[in-house]
């Protein structure tokens, strides 16, 4: 959690407070995959930054290495029950074809989609799973 917000999340500059959801335990252990809150606007910049390869604003927060790793360093996912077939760093992929873009899924149908080649991102808040072949449906379109 503290290296993410020193390394990356101050840099992007949010206009709004996060919150990092963690055990009353334990409260330096959290998961990225489901436990971070930001508002729609911050993670606008955060979809921004992945899809320009690691930049804001002319500055390297992330090597684009690194962002190319991240949907390009992938395991097969066998028969879960999605149309991703694949999985990289935090991400998922539909294939590995250079038109192939990724996403993140969060808890309760939250995402992200991105697309490098076509630049275009898109970020869907929600509270339960029935929207995502919509939401896929829609992505697809959307970023042709």
């Amino acid at each position: 959690r503290k290296y993410f917000e020193s390394r990356i999340w101050q840099k992007i500059k949010p206009r709004s407070k996060a919150a990092w959801l963690s055990p009353v335990k334990n409260p330096e252990i959290t998961s990225g995959a489901n436990t971070f809150y930001a508002s729609l606007r911050d993670f606008g910049k955060l979809a921004m930054l992945f899809m320009n390869g690691g930049k804001l604003d002319d500055e390297v927060i992330i090597s684009e290495s690194w962002i190319d790793k991240m949907h390009g360093d992938l395991v097969d996912v066998g028969a879960y029950p999605s149309d991703f077939k694949k999985y990289g760093y935090q991400t998922w992929v539909k294939d590995s074809s250079a038109d192939s873009w990724f996403a993140g899924l969060g808890w309760q149908g939250q995402r992200f989609y991105i697309d490098r080649k076509n630049k275009s991102a898109m970020i869907i808040f929600a509270l339960d799973y029935s929207h995502i072949k919509d939401s896929d449906a829609l992505w697809n379109r959307f970023r042709k």
